[in-house]
């Protein structure tokens, strides 16, 4: 992120980061009741789960995202059938999955893309949502929103009590949402999991702890959760790190921990 807590900005400006405190703190007043309340109500597991994909620019690379969410629900479902359930008394049922893409591109790029995929419907489904134009068209310019607007949008569609979020020229590794469901099934007090990522360019150990720690694709919270914090503040840079500090402040997750 371009900020962080303890940063400074330009005179004038209020850093993304601080604005993002002033909200933490309004939030943590209310937050911890809420939560408490809401855990108990999952002590039957996760239903459902929506997958949301903002895609801008990169349609080239969307069909692989989608992809890798197919094997990684596969991986899901072999687990869940062959172990979870049969290990378990209460045979919890297998997640549905969903995966909603949003189409942020000023081309038809993303969306012919997200048209061409069809996943087997007994794995998931998928939505193409696209945003509202009009702005573009009365002011004759080209336009589009920001990512944490366009996650927003597509949670705001999303049916699943749990959400995740891959970007268009990302993927997930085959275990990747095995891991994070499981996680918040086994506890129900917790309201997020963070996982560990994999970089396909080389750089320093700390920047890459810096880029788990704020990314939202190695992520998964529920949805009462991201609906507590208001979703994505509509900010031009570090949307992604006031959205996790704010679901950090009002309740408590899972995260990797150094060498995992």
């Amino acid at each position: 992120p371009s900020l962080r807590l303890g940063d400074t900005a330009p005179t004038g400006e209020m850093p993304s980061s601080r604005l993002a405190c002033i909200l933490c703190a309004v939030l943590l007043m209310v937050g911890h009741r809420r939560i408490e309340a809401l855990s108990k109500g999952h002590q039957e597991g996760i239903r459902s789960v929506s997958v949301v994909v903002p895609c801008y620019s990169h349609g080239s690379t969307l069909v692989r995202a989608l992809e890798s969410i197919v094997t990684s629900t596969l991986h899901m479902q072999e687990y869940w059938t062959t172990e979870v359930q049969q290990q378990s008394a209460s045979k919890p049922k297998l997640p549905s999955v969903e995966v909603i893409v949003v189409d942020d591109d000023l081309t038809d790029e993303c969306a012919k893309a997200a048209r061409s995929f069809t996943p087997p419907p007994a794995v998931l489904k998928v939505k193409l949502l696209h945003h509202d134009r009009s702005d573009e068209q009365a002011s004759g310019r080209p336009w589009r929103r920001r990512p944490g607007a366009a996650r927003n949008l597509g949670v705001a569609a999303a049916g699943g009590e749990v959400i995740l979020y891959l970007d268009a020229d990302d993927v997930y590794r085959s275990d990747h949402i095995l891991r994070a469901v499981g996680a918040l099934a086994a506890d129900p007090t917790i309201g997020y999991v963070k996982t560990r990522m994999e970089f396909e360019v080389p750089m320093h150990p700390q920047w890459g702890e810096v880029i788990e720690h704020v990314s939202p694709i190695n992520g998964a919270v529920r949805a009462e959760v991201h609906r507590l914090v208001g979703g994505y503040l509509d900010l031009q840079d570090a949307e992604d790190a006031s959205y996790w500090n704010m679901i950090r402040t009002v309740t408590s997750g899972k995260e990797p921990k150094r060498g995992d």
